[in-house]
């Protein structure tokens, strides 16, 4: 009787292949873990830059005294409004280089938006009102070629 020891060739070929595939099979797995996080995490960026502007715009309404641009029925990528008791008006919003930027009075504008993310096709349409209901603005943007969008009338 002869005792073997040991793999034969095609053993060995066998079991690298099958290695491989087990290895190769873990790693489009990790690749597709890793993609899909990238994916969700530039989203919840995205979202959370919009709700951060949001509240910046819904600041910019507040105790409104009146939109000065764009006028009544018409529509802008510049946004002028006038607060009641405010000092610093008029408070200025528009798009530059990816960026939104807040003006107060005749201040130097800040940078709403962070680094990490880009604003474009911002526009402001302001929109008469019809029936009952009060004029409005709305506002929509891009982050990140997300498309963002609120309206908020003005009372």
């Amino acid at each position: 009787m002869v005792n073997k020891l040991g793999f034969t060739l095609i053993e060995t070929i066998i079991y690298i292949a099958l290695t491989s595939l087990l290895i190769g099979g873990m790693l489009t797995g990790a690749y597709e873990l890793i993609r899909s996080s990238d994916i969700l995490e530039r989203k919840m960026n995205a979202d959370a830059e919009a709700h951060f502007l949001e509240m910046k715009l819904e600041w910019a309404f507040s105790n409104s005294a009146g939109v000065v641009l764009p006028v009544e029925g018409s529509s802008g990528t510049v946004l002028s409004v006038n607060k009641i008791n405010f000092i610093e008006n008029p408070i200025v919003i528009d798009l530059d280089l990816g960026n939104i930027r807040l003006r107060r009075a005749l201040g130097e504008p800040a940078v709403l938006n962070s680094e990490n993310v880009t604003v474009t096709d911002l526009r402001f349409d302001h929109l008469s009102s019809v029936g009952g209901q009060p004029p409005a603005i709305k506002v929509s943007f891009k982050i990140n070629m997300t498309p963002f969008e609120m309206i908020r009338y003005l009372r």
